[in-house]
């Protein structure tokens, strides 16, 4: 009786929180609307105006999702741009709320880890969110995407898991990267599933809702917006990949932000032919890791762990292909980092099942890693500060030492284990 009381007011408490949070935001969205959604809302209105593929030929800052996802946000220009703002944040809120107690139904923590699980996760990754609401971005959405393909997933439901996680690649591509992660874990029906998924949603659906010309023609500027994206933009001073953290610190080219301010350079001289097979060096360095450290089938992973929780013991994975997703990709803007989200539960997770003081490591990388990532918030330490931060990288360096801490979880998680 006693549990079943707590259990409610938990749930009450997560009901206000999450109301009060959308009201404060979203009272905000009332008087001025800014950045990505600007261009998402006026590329609909091309669309909806009898020209879809203008989308992705407009001028300045392009549009570079999927047709599908670009089907799916068809609703956002239905209404005046300020209404339809607001909507767009109840549904992320809406969605991460949801994405929340996904994890937290595949996690089953004891009862009094609730509040701290996800309010630390929360806070964890809440530059990333501040972020990505700020803007107008769709990275809750992929996150929720990705969260719900796993846990469908994890309850069995291949087609339903393929489907969500076909919509979080229609939205960002790079998420493409658990096809290779499933493939090595030899769920060939599932790979086979979200391929297909993809190939469904994104290339066959368009052509029967513009018509046989029409979808191929926004096909085709879409397959040209992602080669402007990878040719103009890898070198932009707002990308946070790793292969940007390599153009800063180690070619020639100084870089210079909005405000005029000089990006580090010229600390070794590389050109940026160089630059770039040394990243291609570190990437197949990685791949071959990444190959070796998850090359174990489902079901050698579940013969390892006959009586404990399967998605526990592949959480750690799931947390490293997403921080691996994000400094890999040649592009990756800071709202991206919100899907920072599942390693961070990983992290969090873990520090409080096997408490703080028996990992004093884990916790140090978490903690440094968090304040590297919030040092660049401008609202807090001032926009100076903040870019000059951020011009070093400083968001790239954060995910590297989150990445070691999710490493150090896999690799004692692994030794608890199996004894090894």
């Amino acid at each position: 009786m006693t549990e079943t009381i707590q259990n409610k007011k938990y749930r009450q408490v997560w009901i206000w929180v999450f109301i009060l949070l959308f009201v404060i935001s979203g009272t905000r969205l009332l008087f001025k609307v800014k950045g990505d959604y600007l261009i998402y809302y006026d590329s609909i209105k091309y669309s909806l105006s009898g020209s879809p593929e203008k989308v992705y030929t407009q001028e300045g800052d392009g549009f570079f999702y999927m047709p599908f996802a670009y089907l799916l946000m068809h609703p956002i220009g239905w209404f005046p741009i300020k209404v339809s703002r607001i909507i767009h944040h109840f549904i992320e809120s809406a969605l991460l709320m949801l994405s929340c107690l996904m994890f937290l139904k595949l996690a089953l923590p004891e009862k009094k880890y609730v509040p701290y699980l996800m309010g630390v996760t929360l806070i964890l990754t809440s530059r990333f969110l501040h972020n990505n609401y700020g803007y107008g971005q769709m990275n809750v959405i992929i996150l929720f995407n990705i969260i719900a393909g796993i846990f469908f997933f994890h309850r069995n439901k291949y087609v339903l898991a393929a489907l969500f996680m076909a919509v979080a690649v229609s939205f960002k591509i790079t998420p493409v990267i658990f096809v290779l992660y499933f493939l090595l874990k030899k769920e060939f029906r599932f790979v086979l599933y979200i391929i297909t998924t993809v190939v469904f949603l994104n290339f066959i659906l368009p052509l029967a809702f513009w018509g046989i010309e029409g979808g191929f023609a926004v096909c085709k500027e879409w397959m040209f917006s992602q080669y402007k994206l990878g040719s103009s933009y890898m070198t932009k001073y707002s990308n946070y990949s790793f292969l940007s953290l390599l153009f800063r610190y180690l070619t020639e080219y100084s870089w210079s932000d909005k405000s005029g301010g000089c990006c580090p350079g010229n600390i070794l001289s590389l050109s940026r032919s160089n630059t770039l097979i040394a990243y291609s060096a570190c990437a197949a360095a990685v791949m071959w890791g990444f190959i070796r450290k998850f090359g174990k089938s489902m079901k050698e992973i579940r013969t390892m762990h006959p009586d404990g929780n399967l998605f526990l013991a592949m959480l750690p994975e799931y947390s490293i292909v997403i921080i691996i997703m994000l400094l890999f990709s040649p592009v990756s803007w800071q709202h991206h980092f919100t899907l920072l989200f599942i390693p961070h539960f990983c992290v969090t997770y873990y520090l409080l099942k096997n408490r703080i003081e028996n990992n004093k490591m884990i916790f140090s990388l978490v903690v440094a890693s968090f304040i590297v990532g919030g040092l660049t918030t401008p609202v807090f330490m001032g926009v100076d500060f903040s870019r000059t931060l951020m011009n070093y990288s400083a968001i790239t360096i954060s995910a590297l030492l989150l990445l070691a801490a999710v490493t150090l979880c896999s690799v004692r998680n692994f030794k608890e284990n199996t004894g090894k």
